[in-house]
């Protein structure tokens, strides 16, 4: 698991965060035709598939924090697809 700074994802870890996400999307695809609610509820598992490619580890903060930067991942998970 890849842990996330407490501060700015109180859920603790990326498949934590997964999991919460694919339940939101579960919320909002009832009356969708399944091909749709597929691609959405793909979309919500996918959607931070880009973070491993844009991974940079920033200098320690005041704290000795290491914080985890992913700019652009957004964009280079698209590009996968």
């Amino acid at each position: 698991m890849v842990p996330k700074i407490r501060f700015y994802h109180s859920e603790g870890n990326v498949w934590v965060h997964t999991k919460m996400v694919i339940a939101q999307m579960k919320t909002h695809v009832d009356g969708l035709t399944p091909e749709v609610q597929f691609a959405d509820l793909m979309s919500a598992f996918l959607h931070d598939i880009g973070k491993p490619d844009t991974q940079v580890f920033k200098e320690p903060d005041e704290n000795g924090v290491i914080r985890i930067s992913n700019l652009q991942h957004a964009a280079t998970a698209g590009i996968r697809f």
